[in-house]
């Protein structure tokens, strides 16, 4: 009967292919050592931020706006669908006369 699979992991060079936790450790060892560099004054670097609100930080996020804008006395309610509708017609017959 046949074997299933490759045989490539019972030779040296085989080994030396599948094993590629040497170059994952290499970009670590990369990436710490430029965090540090940056970190010990290593050069003038602005960071920026990448990462993106997802649904629910952003709902949040808007909530606590509206929260401090009430609270300000400078929030706003949307306008409606319908008052949105009404301007769109104003406009458009002023355009008309």
């Amino acid at each position: 009967m046949a074997r299933r699979g490759s045989g490539l992991h019972l030779t040296k060079e085989g080994r030396k292919k599948l094993n590629f936790t040497d170059k994952l450790k290499k970009k670590q060892d990369e990436k710490k050592y430029q965090q540090n560099r940056n970190k010990n004054g290593g050069g003038t670097t602005t960071t920026t931020t990448t990462k993106k609100l997802t649904g629910k930080e952003r709902a949040q996020k808007m909530a606590r706006e509206r929260i401090a804008a009430k609270k300000a006395g400078t929030y706003k309610k949307p306008k409606t669908a319908q008052e949105l509708a009404k301007e769109r017609l104003k406009i458009k017959n002023k355009k008309r006369k």
